[in-house]
């Protein structure tokens, strides 16, 4: 018998094929170990490591070259890349940093001050190493479109379009792959242009109108450009005009997809001949506001995000997959929401994602409706993902292979079956074959990136990051039985854990406004500004829910308080009883405006008439108290009529308990922005946002107009009032208090005092609630030092309520960005102004500030406590006396200001509108009344 034979005697064919089974830390500590094995691996360095770059790329795409593989990479280790050696290290440590375990590089600033732009939207082309961006000019707030260079950030812009218009569409990929369309706000036309670079080396036609050729031209003196083509240069092509009005849209090379604003078409452009291809006539969402939040294509399905996602088929022009309202509402019962890590040892702040639970344990969705504001296709077009407003993650598997699988089995030219059957065939396939999985963010979601690898979210708790692993994960499934009886799994969401990635979030936030997010290879971009707020905050596809909903808290001692109202789809003002709220309405009053704003007090109600009469008010008043103490009443015709065909179930003691009868209107000289019912005042602030008007609700007749400086911001101009005996408080992108007496301003928060106090705020810090009803935070204070100057001249905060205290002397008011300002002195303030003569006496004002939630939206105060409704829920601060020891800060320009410590140091949730695994979300107004043990 011959001597054993060890892997020393087999060929090095046999070797190789062996390492071909190994992953990358196998080959390396074969590197270290092994003589035989090192000179094996070195030898054969280029195939071995050109197989393993393959097994390491997540899409599990052939890699053909070493300049494939670097496609999308923009870093500057990129560029030092010389064999798949090297790029193998690149990618396992540039996954180590998306991961969290290597600390990655960022800015807040990538470009410093080489941009002159406000950027609003960017694309990035990573074959060139160009960022294009669009927004406005700082000096003269004129649109322009900008081109940078990535590989040389500090020098000056490359390229400058002036007078263009905001949204840039997405450079497309391949033969035309550095086109951008630049979509013309409220029109129904695209701009196509190109870069020269590429339009010198492969010719297309060109028809530019005599527009982009005067845009051209100045673009090239202002560059200095006296030979084209040159770097960053791009050339005007031609305009795309659409049958109608776009209102979302996606270029993918080479097909451009538009989405009509009525939401029932789309449209698909060849941008290479600027001709319509196709036409999709699709089912439009039942809400006009959310019929056509974002598109998607490739080259087999066209993808598109309404109030829920749908996924058409590009080959027959049918819907293959519709994720219902009604099924999302019934999926996001089985999703918990994420648990923060408190161990994790990574960079970012680590979150668990605890897998399904039996929807019976928690029937009830947390939100009264959901929309999907994003939808993103994969590369390789085999899955996708949405997102919805209220931080959902949708992933969507296996449309590829049903794609595939219908073109190779059913295709009418093969078998000779008709388009009917087709398109039946497909839906069934898609159908059938469906793999759902959900994961939930913390907050709202406004923006999506995915590359097929990750996906990154960002909304109101900041950057969110989401690394997939494409082995999945072991958890519990469900089947699920959608509406029309189909089957389909919900599957595990193939990640445990997702990050918040600072400085774009945590307890460190101070950069919370995004436009735009765009992910390469090897980098997050995104496109932040003081002002990116509105878009995030304030309300730009945030959802306007038709059903608002109003609860009291109720002891024996406040029973006096005994109506309240609740809105309606139909549009109608519902008066309940309190003492017995499970009866039926007391009395409810049909076809007012669905969005009336309502007023309550001292016996009188005040609501807004609505889209056919913007410039007036109506009054109404409990019949008991006018049967009591009578009132002049001039009613119109439309009030008497709907009080005629009111419904109105008669109290058993008094017949007329609930039952309100109509006073007559107030009519103004301009439309009602908002308005404040503080008996016997009506205070009304005008859309102009530059007059108060205040009235006399007994007499319904005009007692005083106070002028005001308007806000220089036109969408904040009047945000919100309040009004006193003494004084009218105005909420714009700021606050304003007027005096009755003197109409004069006596208060003024200055915008730059407001945008530097924010940034002193920490985010609340969560502590022990363990003998408490409540969710307990503490408010960690102020942290000075370290804080950057805030500079510009667009609001970095606004705000959005203000409440005095029934006293007069405090007021409180809250910011869009989740901070709290509470103001003290109002009164001792006035008397010395008085005594000086002198209007302006802020500094008499004692202001401290907090932040409580990432983004508030409405406010309750009665000088004892405060109540706040954001993104986190309902939120609760009992009002305390603290040291009033001053903090001197620093506002810039050599100007320092005091702050005075916020009159608490706890913050509570209150359950269910607040904390983890909240299940109402969703909050029209708030209001607090006095009870004798509320909150300890």
């Amino acid at each position: 018998m011959g001597a054993e034979t060890t892997y020393n005697d087999l060929p090095t064919e046999c070797l190789l094929r062996i390492l071909n089974f190994l992953t990358l830390p196998d080959i390396a500590a074969l590197l270290r170990t092994s003589k035989l094995w090192n000179s094996i691996i070195n030898a054969n360095e280029q195939t071995l490591y050109h197989q393993l770059a393959e097994d390491l790329d997540a899409a599990s795409i052939k890699l053909g070259s070493l300049l494939d593989a670097l496609d999308g990479w923009l870093s500057q280790e990129a560029n030092k890349v010389r064999g798949w050696k090297d790029y193998c290290r690149l990618r396992v440590i540039t996954e180590r940093r998306w991961e969290g375990k290597e600390r990655p590089y960022s800015t807040p600033d990538a470009f410093k001050s080489v941009q002159q732009t406000r950027v609003g939207w960017i694309k990035i082309d990573t074959e060139k190493g160009l960022l294009v961006m669009a927004g406005d000019e700082e000096a003269d707030e004129d649109n322009c479109v900008v081109v940078h260079c990535l590989r040389d950030p500090m020098h000056g812009a490359l390229f400058h379009l002036k007078q263009a218009r905001n949204n840039i569409l997405a450079p497309g990929h391949g033969l035309l792959n550095h086109v951008f369309g630049n979509v013309r706000v409220g029109s129904d036309s695209f701009e196509v242009w190109r870069w020269a670079e590429d339009q010198a080396i492969s010719q297309m036609a060109r028809q530019p109108t005599d527009e982009q050729s005067q845009k051209y031209e100045c673009a090239l003196l202002s560059a200095g450009i006296h030979e084209s083509p040159c770097r960053g240069e791009l050339l005007p092509m031609g305009i795309l005009k659409q049958p109608d009005e776009p209102r979302a849209y996606r270029l993918v090379y080479p097909t451009l997809c538009a989405g009509s604003h009525a939401g029932d078409q789309l449209w698909l452009w060849d941008v290479r001949t600027r001709h319509l291809t196709q036409t999709i006539h699709i089912e439009p969402s039942p809400y006009q506001q959310f019929s056509m939040m974002y598109v998607d294509v490739n080259e087999s399905h066209v993808f598109v995000a309404t109030h829920t996602v749908s996924i058409y088929s590009r080959a027959t022009s049918e819907c293959v997959f519709q994720l219902k309202e009604a099924e999302m509402r019934r999926l996001a019962c089985y999703v918990t929401p994420p648990v923060p890590n408190y161990d994790s040892n990574s960079i970012f702040q680590e979150y668990i994602l605890p897998g399904y639970h039996d929807p019976n344990i928690n029937v009830t969705p947390p939100y009264l409706l959901d929309i999907v504001v994003a939808v993103r296709a994969s590369p390789t077009g085999d899955n996708c993902v949405a997102i919805t407003h209220w931080g959902y993650i949708v992933l969507i598997n296996g449309l590829k292979h049903e794609a595939l699988e219908l073109a190779d089995s059913s295709s009418p030219t093969s078998i000779g079956v008709d388009m009917v059957s087709v398109r039946k065939i497909e839906r069934l396939s898609v159908l059938a074959n469906i793999k759902i999985s959900l994961a939930r963010a913390e907050g709202t979601l406004l923006y999506l990136a995915y590359d097929g690898r990750r996906i990154l979210a960002f909304g109101s708790h900041g950057l969110v990051l989401v690394n997939l692993n494409r082995r999945g994960c072991q958890a519990n499934s469900f089947e699920i039985l959608f509406s029309d009886r189909t089957p389909a799994k919900l599957t595990p969401f193939p990640v445990q854990t997702m990050y918040l990635v600072p400085p774009f979030a945590g307890e460190a936030d101070i950069y919370r406004g995004c436009t735009c997010l765009q992910m390469t290879a090897d980098s997050c971009w995104i496109a932040w500004s003081p002002e990116g707020h509105e878009s995030l905050v304030v309300g730009r596809g945030d959802p306007q829910f038709s059903c608002e909903l109003l609860k009291t808290w109720a002891t024996p001692a406040t029973q006096r308080i005994r109506t309240w109202k609740q809105y309606y789809e139909d549009g109608s003002l519902v008066v309940h009883c309190l003492r017995e709220p499970t009866r039926p309405a007391l009395f409810c009053l049909n076809q007012i405006s669905i969005y009336a704003h309502v007023e309550m007090s001292d016996g009188f109600v005040v609501f807004t008439c609505g889209a056919e009469a913007p410039d007036s008010l109506e009054v109404w008043r409990w019949a008991e108290d006018q049967d009591a103490r009578p009132l002049d009443s001039s009613p119109t015709e439309k009030q008497q009529q709907l009080y005629e065909n009111a419904t109105i179930n008669q109290d058993r003691d008094s017949p007329r308990r609930g039952v309100l009868v109509p006073m007559g209107v107030l009519k103004h000289s301009d439309q009602t922005r908002a308005s404040r019912l503080v008996y016997p005042t009506v205070c009304v602030g005008n859309q102009r946002g530059d007059c108060l008007s205040l009235w006399d609700i007994r007499t319904r007749k005009l007692t005083q107009t106070i002028e005001i400086e308007p806000s220089p911001y036109m969408r904040f101009r009047m945000n919100y009032v309040d009004v006193n005996e003494t004084h009218v408080f105005v909420a714009t992108h700021t606050v304003s208090v007027y005096s009755r007496a003197t109409k004069q301003r006596v208060f003024f928060l200055e915008e730059s005092y407001l945008a530097q106090v924010t940034t002193y705020l920490s985010a609340p810090i969560q502590i022990s609630s363990k003998d408490s009803a409540f969710r307990k935070r503490e408010l960690p204070g102020y942290t000075i030092a370290d804080r950057p100057m805030i500079s510009g001249h667009r609001p970095w905060d606004v705000i959005m309520a203000i409440h005095v205290a029934p006293d007069g002397n405090d007021f409180v008011a809250i910011t869009s960005q989740g901070h709290v300002f509470h103001m003290s002195g109002l009164k001792s303030g006035a008397a010395q102004a008085r005594g000086g003569g002198s209007h302006h006496f802020q500094a008499h004002l004692k202001i401290s500030a907090a932040q409580v939630q990432s983004c508030l939206e409405n406010l309750a105060y009665d000088g004892q406590r405060i109540l706040a409704y954001g993104d986190m829920g309902l939120c609760l601060l009992n009002l305390e006396d603290r040291p009033q020891d001053c903090f001197h800060v620093p506002l810039g320009d050599g100007v320092v200001g005091d702050l005075y410590p916020f009159p608490t140091k706890t913050l509570n949730f209150v359950y269910p509108f607040g904390g983890l695994g909240h299940p109402i979300k969703d909050v029209g107004m708030i209001y607090l009344v006095q009870t004798e043990k509320l909150l300890e």
